[in-house]
């Protein structure tokens, strides 16, 4: 078994055009710098939860 990690987790939008449509992907990450980079772990994707499930965590995250 690992270790869990302590990195704070946060929601990411991100929004991909594709012949002119916009699809958009919804991940909770942690970020982190890696030689002097700044990179991200996907913990989960979270794009196919229903609309009012993502605005409930994406509140509770943006309340820390």
């Amino acid at each position: 078994m690992c270790k869990p990690d302590k990195r704070p987790v946060h929601v990411a939008e991100i929004k991909k055009t594709y012949k002119g449509k916009v699809h958009v992907s919804t991940y909770l990450r942690r970020t982190f710098r890696q030689d002097g980079k700044v990179r991200h772990e996907t913990v989960a994707n979270i794009s196919d939860l229903l609309d009012d499930l993502l605005a409930v965590i994406k509140n509770r995250f943006n309340d820390k």
